[in-house]
């Protein structure tokens, strides 16, 4: 099929209201539907442009005159010719079409499943960015606003859910019933959500009233109770944001659908927010840390989106940072006051802001406010980006403003644009009616651009009254010939200054606009003129977008500082990404970085920071060393010292019910990390003898070691492991477990059982990756790309045969991924590819 040619729709034709009846065929896999569209036409015009693809318009009538049809499919619009122009008059289109129920994950299409042994179908709805034109001829462009009116005729005994709640429920005959909902808000046409199938649900209610449901396919919610944590989540969310925004949850009701196959991770429809299985369902009772905190972070994130993206939305899809950026951060914001014993925030600066500068510093970034000038080109700009530096810019807006401000800023927003469509600048116009300051001038730069500046701080003299420190920014730059352009951002600072012993410290705010400039910061408590008496730190709060470096005997001081305690969670983690991005950059030594390493470590116990060290020896020291001569045993070694005071506190075993959140990810981080890479003896004798307990049945692995374990055994065990697990993925139920096998699966070795990595005999890492790849198999199209991307992470080879294995099956990966959010992430396999790379320290 040829691309689509895009041509934006025009404004003449403005919707008020839409009326849509679908009856779907769970036989042939087609649906008949109904349009009634009340439109308000502004300006004179001689036809109604609408978009459609893949449907087939056999009847259309306006104000009850029939009207001829034109369908432009290369065009994905169909035009409605009116018997004569006009212009300023209220009409109504009528039009009767059919259109199909594909497995594509977009549009209406269907997820099949097992169900006592035979094959059962949810239909649901996937309409971001442009889907819903293959459901309903409409403006599918998210400044159309209008209000929807959903009517589904199903077969009889199946359930079907929509935005809104049910209007009224009427049985034709003996097998078909209509399920008509009431109306929706004024909203975008991607928004529009509806789903049929044989459905269960758990509900509750949040303390304000409104009705929560968890809904899944039938046999789910019913055994261990796992909807009960996601049911949870949503009621205390609710409640937050109302109360954060100022704004009431506009609906009546939420729903939160757990979908068997799904493009993404979960979609904002307002009211029927959809989900991948296991984003939404687990049994509480095995459930490990990690899935837990995916759970609440998810559904916080989506729920978030009810304001921000439904209520307000963006004008185009330029803007799509906006919502997701926003959502990104403020899912952490809300996740952590909801459940402050998980401690979820800590984990921010490195699922957000360390991913956001790694991909921002290649010269193959993309301003996070980007034209789009063809919606095709949107799922290129739903990447790391988009939700990370969002997020990431977000997170330094709201510590440079202040909470008060910021949280103000977003209620004047919110209610200004309510039910309306927003761009970027009028969330800089919200908020500095608020605040007073040109948030627009201080924002643009970071929005508009890529990259972002490392930061050197330098003590220059002391007085009586005041320290002087000279800020300088440049452009942080991976490789000398990045860009010949000098750019300069406005950068929000804050600095700490206190002295050497702890008893005095002020913080200094300030936004450096130039390359270079002295500021003077006024302290009342000098006493000694000795720089070394005097400790000064920038982005102790861990919320600026750029790296930090200072003068080596400064940098030695805060070393000492740090080892002493008292610094946060995040503010060490930035300390040490900095490290990293300054050695991997040349701005330092990569020997000195990995020399102080160690030091740094002594008493580290915080889940996030050590995600952070390893990330960092994994995306760069660790493939540098696997592209040259260097043994892989001294990386080992090196990796062993780092973590093993660690496991000695932990424990290999102990009840993770006893271990606070972050301490019990820290432990299956670790035993991962000693096991399945540095390849510990006693780390893998252990997990061996913990999984054959578990595979005889005798006693099951603890919950935050099941990954771990399987990763381990899978890396060092023999092929009937594999096989084991495959076998468990195939009959399992459990969203989590097949998640766990899945990415555990990826560790198996390049080699074959005689050790050699030549195409004459399988080897266990290309027996998996016909498993994922295989058609046939029990993983599921949203599934294999993860399982491929795992089986890519562990070395060069393993790399080249994934990629290998990925471009044999290229025709049929792009038939069935081109256009949609997994593509892009396949394509992370080629991610860590380094070529004639030598190790220099």
């Amino acid at each position: 099929m040829a691309p689509c040619v895009f041509n934006r729709l025009p404004r003449s034709a403005i919707p008020i209201k839409y009326e849509i009846e679908i009856k779907p065929c769970f036989l042939s896999f087609k649906f008949t539907g109904t349009l009634s569209l009340s439109v308000s036409i502004e300006e004179e015009i001689s036809e109604i442009l609408l978009n459609a693809k893949d449907i087939s318009v056999s009847k259309a009538t306006f104000n009850g005159i029939d009207i001829e049809v034109i369908e432009k499919p290369e065009y994905e619009q169909v035009s409605f010719v009116l018997g004569e122009p006009l212009a300023s008059v209220l009409g109504e289109l009528k039009v009767e079409y059919t259109g199909i129920i594909s497995e594509k994950m977009e549009g209406l299409y269907r997820s099949s499943y097992i169900c006592d042994e035979e094959e059962h179908y949810l239909l649901s709805t996937h309409f971001e960015a442009t889907g819903a034109r293959q459901v309903f001829p409409c403006l599918d462009e998210p400044e159309f606003k209008s209000v929807f009116s959903i009517k589904l005729h199903i077969p009889k005994g199946k359930t079907a859910i929509s935005n809104m709640p049910l209007l009224s429920k009427v049985e034709h005959d003996e097998n078909i019933v209509a399920f008509h909902f009431q109306d929706t808000p004024k909203m975008s046409t991607y928004l529009v959500a509806f789903a049929v199938g044989d459905l269960e649900y758990t509900e509750a209610t949040d303390k304000n009233g409104v009705l929560v449901r968890v809904y899944s396919r039938k046999g789910l919610l019913s055994e261990q109770s796992q909807g009960s944590i996601a049911l949870n989540v949503a009621c205390h969310c609710l409640p937050f944001y109302g109360e954060y925004f100022g704004i009431k949850y506009p609906l009546p009701k939420v729903d939160l659908l757990a979908v068997p196959n799904m493009c993404g991770g979960a979609m904002e429809n307002w009211g029927l927010i959809t989900f991948r299985e296991r984003l939404l369902l687990a049994n509480p009772h095995t459930l490990s840390p990690a899935t837990k905190e995916a759970i609440t972070t998810v559904i916080s994130h989506e729920i978030a989106h009810m304001w921000f993206g439904n209520l307000v939305t963006m004008k185009w899809w330029t803007d799509l940072w906006l919502k997701e950026g926003f959502a990104a951060w403020i899912e952490y914001f809300c996740s952590d006051h909801c459940y402050p014993e998980m401690d979820i925030w800590t984990h921010f600066s490195y699922h957000r802001l360390a991913s956001a500068l790694r991909l921002d510093a290649l010269s193959s970034s993309h301003p996070i406010e980007v034209e789009v000038s063809n919606p095709n080109e949107i799922n290129e700009i739903f990447d790391t980006i988009s939700y990370c530096k969002g997020a990431s810019l977000i997170n330094m807006l709201h510590g440079y403003l202040g909470g008060d401000m910021f949280r103000s800023g977003l209620s004047f927003y919110l209610g200004r644009y309510a039910y309306a469509n927003a761009v970027t600048d009028d969330l800089w116009f919200a908020l500095a009616s608020t605040c007073g300051m040109d948030v627009g001038s201080l924002m643009r730069p970071w929005t508009l651009n890529t990259g972002f500046p490392v930061l050197s701080v330098l003590l220059v003299s002391i007085n009586n009254t005041s320290l002087e420190v000279q800020l300088s920014q440049e452009q942080y730059k991976l490789q000398s010939k990045y860009t010949q352009e000098i750019k300069l951002w406005p950068v929000p600072i804050t600095l700490t200054c206190s002295s050497k012993d702890g008893k005095h410290s002020f913080i200094f705010k300030h936004v450096l606009r130039t390359a270079s400039e002295v500021v003077d910061i006024p302290l009342t408590w000098i006493t000694t003129t000795n720089p070394d008496d005097y400790l000064i730190r920038a982005n102790a709060d861990a919320t600026g977008f750029y790296h930090v470096r200072y003068d080596p005997k400064q940098m030695n001081n805060l070393l000492d500082d740090m080892k002493l305690g008292g610094w946060s969670t995040s503010s060490r983690f930035v300390f040490i990404n900095d490290g990293f991005a300054l050695a991997k950059a040349g701005y330092i030594s990569v020997y000195d970085w990995l020399i102080l390493l160690p030091k740094l470590l002594e008493n580290e116990n915080e889940y996030s920071v050590w995600r952070g060290v390893l990330d960092g020896l994994n995306t760069y020291i660790k493939i540098i060393i696997q592209s040259s001569d260097i043994p892989s045993s001294l990386y080992n070694s090196f990796l062993l010292k780092l973590v093993y005071p660690v496991i000695n506190k932990l424990g290999l075993i102990k009840n993770c019910d006893s271990l606070p959140h972050n301490t019990s990810m820290l432990r299956s981080l670790m035993l991962s990390v000693a096991g399945a890479e540095a390849e510990d003896n006693n780390v893998i004798e252990e997990a061996k003898r913990l999984f054959e307990a578990h595979r005889s049945g005798k006693k099951e692995l603890p919950n935050d070691l099941r990954r771990a374990i399987y990763t381990i055994v899978v890396r060092h065990g023999s092929i009937d492991v594999i096989q084991y697990l495959m076998n468990t993925y195939s009959r399992t139920d459990s969203p989590e477990e097949r998640h766990h096998i899945l990415l555990a699966l990826g560790a198996a070795r390049e080699t074959n059982c005689n050790g050699l990595n030549d195409s004459s005999s399988s080897s266990p890492l290309s027996d998996v990756l016909h498993f994922c790849l295989n058609p046939k198999g029990p993983i599921k199209d949203q599934d294999r790309v993860h399982g491929l991307v795992a089986c890519s992470s562990w070395s060069i080879p393993a790399r080249l045969a994934t990629w290998k294995s990925i471009t044999n099956e290229w025709s049929r990966i792009t038939e069935l991924y081109g256009g949609q959010f997994l593509l892009p992430t396949l394509l992370e396999v080629k991610k860590y590819f380094v070529i004639n790379t030598k190790f220099v320290l």
